[in-house]
């Protein structure tokens, strides 16, 4: 996960935080409700997820309770993974 989480961070900072330290967004930082990203930057990062990660979300899954922080877009992206990838076993 923590590939994912690094990823997640590089792009949170190239578009919404230019020139911001990678140090100064950590895992716990509030994306949301703190106002670092707004509802059209947060269809921006869906869309970025579901092209870089192959990972399409749904409209729940980017509330603001399960999308606020770095750490849970990121787990939600691993459980997302792990899915996909356990019915691609069973269909295997």
């Amino acid at each position: 996960m923590d590939e994912i989480t690094a990823t997640l961070r590089t792009y949170i900072l190239e578009r919404h935080l230019p020139g911001e330290s990678a140090s100064n967004l950590r895992d716990e930082t509030r994306l949301l409700s703190s106002g670092i990203l707004d509802s059209l930057a947060v269809l921006e990062l869906a869309g970025f997820i579901q092209s870089q990660f192959g990972v399409e979300l749904s409209a729940s899954e980017t509330s603001i309770d399960a999308f606020d922080r770095l750490k849970d877009i990121a787990a939600l992206v691993a459980k997302h993974q792990a899915t996909a990838h356990d019915s691609l076993r069973r269909a295997s």
